[in-house]
């Protein structure tokens, strides 16, 4: 799905493409896209980018990658729990790779902070499910199984 912020439009694919930021302006009743920036480093495979302040993350690519929605500008990326699915809660992103990890990353702009890590029983295939968290749960469905975690306040998953 596209981020969309003000009269920008953010909107990536995978496969070797990347992203492009678009200013959307309209004048009477025609409107007009033209590119801001390309950046082929902000993939998105499946899973999604979400935006929080400023940056916009994704795992879709491969690295967590961390950029300024604005400018384009990398501020980081690392290797995290690989391809996959990622959401974000209370400051804190959710990451599924295809692995089958689940990394627990603060959403900041300054450096990569893993909190925790933990693996998700495998099914035989690639995890690519999309990891929901929502009143105070951490949700995965991975082909035949869903389980549900308590998350703590402070984003560390509780219990099983």
């Amino acid at each position: 799905a596209p981020i969309v912020a003000d009269n920008m439009v953010f909107a990536s694919s995978s496969y070797g493409v990347g992203g492009g930021l678009a200013r959307i302006t309209v004048a009477g009743s025609t409107q007009t896209a033209e590119e801001v920036y390309f950046e082929k480093k902000m993939a998105c495979h499946h899973g999604g980018i979400v935006k929080v302040g400023d940056f916009m993350y994704s795992a879709g690519g491969g690295p967590l990658t961390c950029m300024d929605f604005k400018t384009g500008k990398i501020a980081w990326q690392a290797r995290s729990a690989g391809k996959g699915s990622l959401c974000v809660a209370d400051g804190m992103l959710y990451i599924l790779g295809e692995g089958h990890d689940v990394a627990l990353v603060e959403a900041t702009p300054e450096a990569y902070r893993e909190h925790g890590r933990f693996q998700v029983k495998p099914h035989g295939k690639p995890a690519w499910a999309h990891i929901i968290v929502t009143g105070g749960r951490m949700y995965i469905r991975d082909q035949e199984s869903l389980t549900a975690y308590n998350v703590l306040r402070n984003g560390a998953a509780a219990s099983k």
